[in-house]
């Protein structure tokens, strides 16, 4: 869940920002593609490195090799990390969002 909020937060600027279509799942992806229009997002990547670990086999459990289950294969601590890193990189879109708006209204 961590990982598609901080996807979903990075999608919605990319789509406030103009883009029509968004196919990048990768949050490090994203992030580059953000920098694009603010330079601010360069310090996502690095939360990428630690999301994007998430992706596939928190959804599929067959995606890890047998027979290592996700169940198994994450840590309390891994969660906590998880959680705290898109909770940031929300946070920082909703800003970076906020302080671009309040630009243009100047």
């Amino acid at each position: 869940m961590s990982e598609q909020a901080a996807q979903k937060a990075l999608k919605a600027y990319l789509i406030y920002k103009g883009r029509r279509y968004v196919w990048e799942h990768s949050i490090q992806e994203l992030a580059k593609l953000c920098m694009k229009y603010d330079k601010k997002f360069r310090d996502i990547i690095d939360a990428g490195m630690i999301l994007d670990k998430f992706y596939i086999p928190t959804r599929y459990p067959d995606a890890l090799t047998p027979p290592a289950v996700p169940y198994k294969s994450y840590r309390e601590e891994d969660a906590v990390e998880a959680i705290k890193t898109a909770s940031d990189n929300s946070n920082d879109t909703m800003g970076f969002c906020y302080l671009d708006r309040k630009h243009r209204q100047i």
